[in-house]
């Protein structure tokens, strides 16, 4: 996409936003990265952290990872407009760190980019999939600790959210927008489905051989399987449309906003108790 149009992707994307892994692509490209440093860095750094088995050990090597891409960057230095997507720990809501007062609805005069947080530690908070890594602390700039875990928990795709900063904080027309998904349009079948079922009880498996858990989340990685087929039966994914052609014609309009958007994985997570 960026040999086409001849330029780096934050030079025409109004709006990047990522979630989980996707929040490390997406932070780079706002930060101005070309895609051939985006891939560079990711083989270099996310091969090894994923070699790693216990939580602690992956939470301190993506540590590592931000500050060795992001250094002490903030978010007020971003080239273009960012959502960087994570999950309150406590009382289960997002937590979008954005760059830009534009994206603030409602609260302009309180707004600080990123709530005064790193774009690594904004990042790495994203990236924190419990139990497989360790919450993520930050602290803003009113000097208030929040604990993080991975955006997918609220939003496995954050296009949707970036569509609502598009449309209620930036006033643009629903049929202004152009977007593009990267990581997501897999439909799952009937039995990947059925296979969903087992992976609360794998996950357990899993987190049992770094250590003990609790027995709260015994039973929640048990039933998010149960969770997953309640929450997207068979009828809730659309075939796709044999039709549908890429790239997509863009219209000449001039007002138009572009949003790149890029996802945790393949298959959304449902929503699920965290505590």
């Amino acid at each position: 996409m960026e040999g086409l149009i001849g330029c780096r992707l934050c030079e025409k994307f109004d709006l990047v936003f990522g979630t989980s892994t996707g929040a490390i692509i997406a932070s780079m490209i706002a930060l101005g990265m070309s895609v051939d440093e985006i891939h560079a860095n990711y083989k270099k750094y996310i091969p090894d952290i994923m070699r790693l088995k216990k939580p602690a050990q992956k939470s301190a090597k993506l540590a590592e990872l931000a500050e060795e891409i992001y250094g002490d960057a903030k978010f007020d230095e971003v080239k273009t407009a960012v959502g960087i997507v994570t999950t309150k720990w406590v009382i289960e809501r997002p937590m979008i760190f954005k760059g830009s007062i534009e994206q603030a609805h409602g609260r302009k005069g309180t707004f600080t980019p990123g709530f005064g947080v790193k774009i690594g530690d904004a990042v790495q908070a994203s990236c924190s999939a419990f139990p497989f890594f360790l919450p993520k602390t930050v602290t803003n700039a009113a000097g208030d600790e929040v604990k993080l875990v991975d955006g997918g928990y609220c939003a496995n795709n954050p296009t949707l959210y970036a569509i609502a900063d598009a449309t209620r904080a930036l006033a643009l027309a629903h049929e202004d927008l152009r977007v593009v998904s990267v990581g997501v349009g897999v439909y799952p079948s009937r039995s990947s489905r059925c296979s969903a079922r087992c992976i609360g009880r794998n996950t357990f498996r899993a987190f049992s051989s770094c250590r003990r858990p609790s027995k709260s989340t015994r039973s929640q990685w048990t039933n998010f399987g149960r969770s997953f087929s309640r929450t997207y039966p068979q009828s809730a994914y659309p075939t796709p449309s044999s039709s549908r052609k890429w790239p997509p014609t863009c219209s000449s309009t001039t007002s138009a906003s572009s949003i790149f958007s890029v996802s945790a994985a393949e298959t959304p997570l449902p929503k699920m108790s965290l505590c």
